[in-house]
C-alpha cells in the first residue's frame, strides 16, 4: 500500500485526525456490508467525495458526516470522537441506551449491573420460580396474575 500524500494546509495533528476519520468510515461502512456507492445513495454523498473522505483527503462538514452516520445506522458523535473503532455487534447495542428515557436507562443499568456484576464480572446468578402459594396469598382483588416470580440465589 501507497502512503498517503500530505494535505495541503492541515497541521500534522489535522492530517492524522481526517485518517483516522477516515479509517472510521470505511471500517464503519464494512461492518454493514455497504459498497461505497450504496453509503453514497443513502448518503446523499458523492461517490467521489466519499472516495476522498476514505482515503484521508477530503475535510467534510458536520452535516456531511451527520448524512454519513444516519445512512449507516449511528450517532455522528462517534465519527467525532478520538473513541476506536468498535465491531458493529458493540456499537449496536450503545446505540439503544443512548435513546432510552432516564427511568429505562437507570432501568438497563440495573439490569446489566445484575446480570455482568459492578466490574463487568458476573453477579452471582439468579434463578427464578414460580410460588403460586405466595401468589394466592398476596392477591388483591384487581390483580389478574395468579403467578409471582421471586429470585432465589443460590447459596
Amino acid at each position: 500500500m501507497s502512503p498517503r500524500p500530505k494535505l495541503r494546509g492541515h497541521s500534522p495533528q489535522d492530517q492524522a485526525y481526517l485518517r483516522i476519520l477516515a479509517d472510521k468510515i470505511r471500517y464503519a461502512r464494512a461492518q454493514r456490508g455497504m459498497t461505497r456507492n450504496a453509503l453514497a445513495v443513502d448518503s446523499g454523498v458523492s461517490l467521489r467525495f466519499l472516495a476522498q473522505l476514505e482515503s484521508g483527503q477530503g475535510n467534510p462538514s458536520v452535516l456531511v458526516l451527520r448524512r454519513i452516520a444516519s445512512a449507516m445506522g449511528f450517532a455522528p458523535d462517534w465519527l467525532l470522537s478520538d473513541e476506536p473503532m468498535r465491531h458493529i455487534d458493540q456499537m449496536l447495542p450503545m446505540r439503544v441506551l443512548k435513546r432510552l428515557s432516564e427511568k429505562d436507562l437507570r432501568k438497563a443499568g440495573q439490569l446489566l449491573t445484575h446480570h455482568f456484576g459492578h466490574d463487568g464480572v458476573a453477579a452471582t446468578p439468579t434463578r427464578y420460580i414460580t410460588v403460586p402459594s405466595l401468589a394466592r396469598h398476596h392477591q388483591t382483588p384487581r390483580a389478574s396474575s395468579s403467578r409471582v416470580d421471586r429470585p432465589l440465589r443460590k447459596r
